[in-house]
């Protein structure tokens, strides 16, 4: 994340760190529990995943993360990884984890019903990712930041033809921050009627200019794999 802030241990209990085969590494999301909604472009690939729940410094022993290994994933059948379409895969967890606790929940993901655009929304981010463009490696520690949601039309200025009604854009200027390395996979959520985080989206991308180039980000539109999601988990959205 550039220009957020640490997060305070598991006020976002549902981030998920993954330790990817072959050494590469994402930020996810807990939706269920026996379910991560992560990218596609990090599962693919992938031969198993060390899954770590309720996280927050991935580089020290904490006794209180669970870490689990897991090899079993779904990618979206749309993923194409030079259009970045279909970016959204699943996790199957080897077996259910307690989401009874606080430290361990899982997200509310946005309502089938739920029609909105989300144009001029405030929405949350975090991760582990890179917090600078440069040699330097993921944030051991959790990070968050709040953007702004702008319209296709606005990212399709930046970014041409891969911007689809299935992508969804954040600006980085307007709160001068965003997303970067190693905070793919992780959700983009707003705060409900509720007072519920809700998940409406899916890290995807950045600017090939660097995460600091003052261009948008992209996720891939949650409501776009609703369905694709219940079809694959069982769960009824």
């Amino acid at each position: 994340i550039i220009n957020g802030a640490e997060a305070t241990p598991h006020e976002f209990p549902w981030v998920t760190a993954l330790f990817i085969s072959g050494g590469s590494f994402c930020t996810a999301s807990l939706i269920s529990d026996e379910w991560v909604l992560t990218a596609a472009h990090c599962a693919d690939g992938a031969l198993y995943f060390d899954v770590y729940l309720g996280a927050h410094n991935v580089r020290i022993t904490e006794t209180e993360r669970l870490e689990i290994r897991a090899n079993e994933k779904y990618i979206h059948p749309d993923w194409n990884p030079n259009t970045l379409t279909g970016d959204v895969a699943l996790i199957k967890l080897p077996a259910p984890v307690d989401i009874s606790g606080s430290n361990v929940r899982p997200i509310c993901l946005q309502d089938p019903t739920d029609t909105s655009l989300y144009e001029g929304a405030e929405a949350h981010i975090a991760g582990w990712g890179k917090t600078a463009d440069g040699p330097g490696g993921i944030s051991p520690t959790l990070q968050k930041s709040t953007v702004t949601v702008i319209s296709n039309d606005e990212c399709q200025n930046t970014y041409g033809i891969i911007i689809r009604p299935s992508t969804i854009c954040t600006s980085f200027t307007d709160t001068n921050s965003g997303t970067c390395n190693g905070d793919s996979g992780s959700a983009m959520s707003v705060i409900n009627s509720n007072g519920q985080y809700t998940q409406i989206g899916v890290t995807s991308f950045v600017s090939s200019a660097g995460c600091e180039s003052g261009n948008p980000d992209g996720y891939a539109r949650l409501s776009s794999y609703l369905s694709w999601i219940s079809s694959i988990t069982g769960l009824v959205l």
